[in-house]
């Protein structure tokens, strides 16, 4: 998501209030389409934006460090979707 402003910031740029439309747009899709969700893996990328490329093993390691902290949960969701 686009990390370029903070939200207490003012957008002034053509630029940044695009972004910022669009970090808009991205959020609501995401909690439209999460809202029968079993479970949602979140990583931590809040410092992260979305031209980060080359911290790309980065993200992906938090990532499976969310993955890994709902492994139970995670297992529990497909035990009872298989039963």
């Amino acid at each position: 998501m686009y990390q370029g402003k903070k939200k207490t910031e003012k957008a002034t740029r053509l630029s940044d209030v695009i972004m910022q439309s669009l970090d808009i747009l991205q959020n609501e899709l995401v909690r439209h389409q999460t809202i029968h969700a079993d479970l949602m893996i979140r990583p931590r990328l809040e410092t992260f934006s979305s031209s980060s490329f080359t911290q790309v093993q980065e993200m992906i390691e938090a990532g499976e460090l969310a993955a890994d902290q709902l492994a139970g949960k995670l297992k529990d969701v497909i035990d009872k979707w298989e039963c």
